[in-house]
């Protein structure tokens, strides 16, 4: 089992539990969506095991996203991640990992004038533009 004490201080209330999902939750389409351990299948063709991840980190922030990533390669642990749709192939799940459920992440930012650390601000030519013909 992880310990997961400097995890969870880290990403505060975003680390949950995660447990196989309730019985009934079938009935209802989004319980998949709105579970960090549920499936939509139980392996597909044999092909998985699709026992769930122990703990799950509630992505909220990239801090949140950075948390888990830098905690599995710490304790070099499986790193999982689901969003809020499905994956019959499995790589949504893996007994033992710690899972990165982004579910919360809705909003998307764009930002145009973006330019990653160490690197030059690249300016398009007026011939290199689509719209120049």
């Amino acid at each position: 089992m992880l310990d997961v004490t400097a995890l969870a201080h880290r990403v505060g209330g975003r680390l949950l539990p995660v447990a196989a999902p309730h019985p009934q939750a079938g009935d209802n389409p989004w319980a998949i969506e709105e579970d960090p351990g549920a499936f939509h299948t139980t392996g597909w063709f044999g092909a998985y095991d699709a026992g769930h991840s122990a703990f799950a980190v509630a992505a909220e922030s990239s801090a949140d996203i950075a948390a888990p990533v830098d905690f599995a390669r710490a304790h070099r642990t499986g790193l999982v991640i689901k969003g809020t749709g499905h994956d019959y192939l499995g790589r949504s799940s893996a007994p033992g990992s710690l899972l990165l459920w982004t579910h919360r992440m809705r909003e998307i930012t764009v930002h145009d004038a973006f330019i990653p650390a160490g690197q030059a601000a690249i300016t398009p030519s007026a011939s290199s533009s689509p719209r120049s013909a």
